[in-house]
């Protein structure tokens, strides 16, 4: 089953269709962002840059990409409640995604890391780790 999505990422509205796959329950939310609790992974075309799109917010879109594309030693401690949470059982299941922070100018590179985002291999489970819920920096 598919959802219509809709999304201002590019300026305008617009409405995307996603499969069921590429839709995450955050559980407690994004700090600041609390009231929102379903996303969807939306793809950017020909770019390793993905978007993390509210479901019940046109306007709320997070930049983020998978960090071992860039840095393939790169690593972080989900705890085992977060593991369990999210029915992880082998790290390999899991679908890490960093938010990051980006400039005003699309000449300029990504500024950094804001936080990770994990979703599990099935279906409608994701979480935001404890560093991104409290509003901690991760580089």
């Amino acid at each position: 089953m598919d959802y219509i999505v809709r999304t201002t990422r590019y300026g305008h509205e617009e409405t995307v269709s996603v499969p069921e796959e590429a839709v995450y329950d955050v559980g407690p939310g994004i700090l600041g962002f609390d009231g929102l609790r379903r996303y969807a992974l939306l793809p950017e075309q020909d770019s390793p840059l993905e978007w993390v799109q509210a479901m019940d917010d046109a306007e709320v879109a997070f930049a983020v990409l998978d960090p071992f594309l860039f840095y393939p030693g790169y690593s972080f401690e989900l705890s085992d409640t977060e593991a369990e949470a999210l029915r992880l059982t082998r790290p390999e299941d899991a679908r890490v995604r960093v938010l990051l922070t980006l400039h005003e100018s699309a000449d300029l590179p990504v500024h950094g890391f804001l936080g990770h985002l994990i979703g599990a291999g099935c279906p409608g489970r994701g979480g935001v780790h404890d560093q991104l819920r409290t509003g901690i920096e991760r580089a």
